[in-house]
Order: structure tokens, then sequence, then C-alpha cells
């Protein structure tokens, strides 16, 4: 007997996002630019999709196209059966307890005058997840120590820290709200590759832990190949191939998706293996 299937998580149908190009004088719209072009892809319970593709592909856009981050063209997102393209503000406000993104840049995404208390704190007072000074602390502190960080470091500011402890620092406030889904946008691609190790191993634990799923975003298959489950194929905006991870790089289908595997430097050159 085959195991019941999962039912999605986050499922994202026919989503476009087209950037308009104007021209002229009265800046008359000339045409448009189809930086997502009717993609479809879907993230299971406690799993790890991961959506990559050269630079310019259109990954990012449409990972933050799917949560509204910025708005769609056109599409359908659902998680849990909920359509976030027809919430009120006041739903999506409440919905966006349940979807939080981590960016590239850890510094650019910190105030630089908030220490790191109030960098996860504020977050937590404005979503009412805690309602005294004394639930933050204790809240705060909770995280840091998830995410491997004393509790000396409240009270530092983002440029007193390494770049690896500020994004250690970005994923403490993406986690504070137990989300259901992390979206981790390039997460690990600015951090130096020592440091890109012990932040996925830290990803990989923390999901282990709290039953997150992520919705993962980068351009380096081998990093991919080490925390997904399912990989979607970005290439000009379209998905041009999405399999089970295990699948894609056993034998993948597409001769983009081939060429890219191919791009990936290996270890062992003289070894035939796609990684």
């Amino acid at each position: 007997m085959e195991p019941a299937t999962k039912l999605p998580l986050f499922k994202v149908s026919g989503l476009k996002k087209y950037f308009p190009i104007y021209k002229g004088l009265f800046r008359r719209q000339v045409g448009v630019i189809r930086a997502v072009d009717d993609v479809d892809f879907t993230v299971l319970p406690g799993e790890v999709t991961a959506i990559v593709g050269e630079s310019g592909s259109g990954k990012s856009t449409a990972a933050r196209a799917a949560v509204r981050l910025i708005e769609p063209t056109a599409g359908k997102m659902e998680l849990e059966g909920r359509c976030l393209m027809t919430l009120t503000p006041s739903a999506l406000k409440a919905l966006r307890k349940e979807i939080q993104i981590i960016f590239q840049d850890p510094y650019g995404s910190l105030n630089p005058r908030k220490k790191i208390f109030e960098a996860i704190g504020e977050p937590l007072l404005y979503h009412q997840l805690v309602k005294t000074k004394e639930e933050q602390q204790e809240r705060v502190a909770f995280v840091l120590k998830q995410v491997g960080l004393s509790l000396d470091h409240m009270g530092r500011y983002p440029h007193q820290l390494s770049g690896g402890q500020q994004q250690r620092v970005c994923i403490g406030r993406a986690i504070a709200f137990h989300p259901k889904l992390i979206i981790c946008d390039e997460a690990v691609s600015a951090l130096d590759v020592s440091i890109q190790a012990q932040i996925l191993n830290l990803l990989i634990e923390l999901k282990e832990k709290f039953r997150f799923s992520y919705l993962f975003i980068s351009h380096n298959l081998a990093v991919v190949r080490h925390i997904a489950d399912h990989v979607v194929v970005f290439h000009q905006g379209r998905v041009i191939e999405s399999q089970r991870a295990d699948k894609l790089f056993a034998a993948p289908q597409n001769p983009y998706t081939q060429q890219l595997l191919r791009s990936v430097p290996k270890i062992y050159p003289s070894i035939n293996s796609p990684l």
C-alpha cells in the first residue's frame, strides 16, 4: 500500500510578474519585462523546495511575488488553502507571522541603529506575540540560544557582529514567530564558504527541531543538493524542470539543467559525476 500523498503547505499556480517599460516624454508604456511568466510550484510540510537558476532568471522575484512582498501581475498563492490574493490588509498582516523571509545581505536587512535585542524583540511586540518586557526578553534570549548566539549579543549593534553572526540574527528574527514557511533568499551566498556550511547546518537543525518548511532560493547547486527535498529549475522567468532532488541530480531531463550541473566545479574532477 502506497503512503498517502502530503497536501501542500504552500501552493503557487500561474504566477506572473511583469514590469512595464516606459518611453518618451509622457512616459508611454511600450512593453513589459516578463520577469516571472506562468510559474507553478509547491512546498510540502516539513520539506525544502529549492528554486535554482542563473542570476536574472526570476528566482527571487517569484518568491517575493508569491508572498506579496511585491504585488504579482497574476497568479494564485495558497497557504494551507488560504488564498493570499483575496486577503484583506489586516488578514495579510496576520498571515505574515506564518511566512518569514531571510534575505541575502544580513547587514542590509538589519537596522544599524537598533541593537540585536530590538531587532528581534520589536517585531514580537508589533505582532502582539509578547505583552511585557519580561516576556520579550525571555523570547529573545530563547531565540539567540537556538541560533548559537550568547545573551551578550543582545546589547550589540549589527556592525559589531561578523557576517555569519548577523545572518544568525536574521534567522533568529524569522524563527521567533514559529512560522510555517521560511523563505531563504540566497541566505548563504554572501558568506564565506566555511560560514556557509555552518549556516546551512543550522537551517537544517532548526527545520528538524521546529518542523519548518523552506522555500530555498539559490544559484549554487552544491548547496541545493545538501538541503533540498524538491528542486524547481528556473530559466528566463519560467519553470523548465521540477523534480525530487535525488532524481534531478541523478538524471536531469532538461538540457539547461544538465548544463547547470556540468558547470558546478567538481571536488574530484576525475570522477564522472554531475556534482
